[in-house]
């Protein structure tokens, strides 16, 4: 491996967990709606899943969001998945915002 790929490489490592250790846990959210999308991401659990309500009682009833936990891919500003934590909807019939169960 030449050297500047071997110091990328070191470079990414220091962004993701250290060996035998979790990286610090990061939440992506995003609202669905028929004419618009909105999304963030934040290392707050609690304020993903208030982005989320927050956007959808400003949406369409069918509006749909989603928050998930996510860390730091190899490519610079993606994120890879690693598990949904919450889902709801924007209920037509009583303007709530209805999640399912984590």
């Amino acid at each position: 491996m030449a050297k500047s790929q071997t110091v990328a490489k070191y470079q990414v490592d220091a962004l993701m967990a250290t060996h035998g250790h979790r990286a610090p846990a990061i939440y992506a959210w995003d609202v669905r709606t028929s004419d618009l999308g909105m999304g963030g991401v934040t290392d707050a659990r609690e304020r993903a899943f208030r982005e989320v309500d927050a956007a959808l009682r400003e949406g369409a009833p069918g509006a749909v969001g989603i928050v998930r936990e996510v860390e730091l891919s190899l490519v610079a500003g993606v994120y890879r998945d690693v598990r949904v934590v919450g889902e709801a909807r924007l209920d037509g019939d009583s303007g709530s915002v209805v999640w399912v169960d984590e």
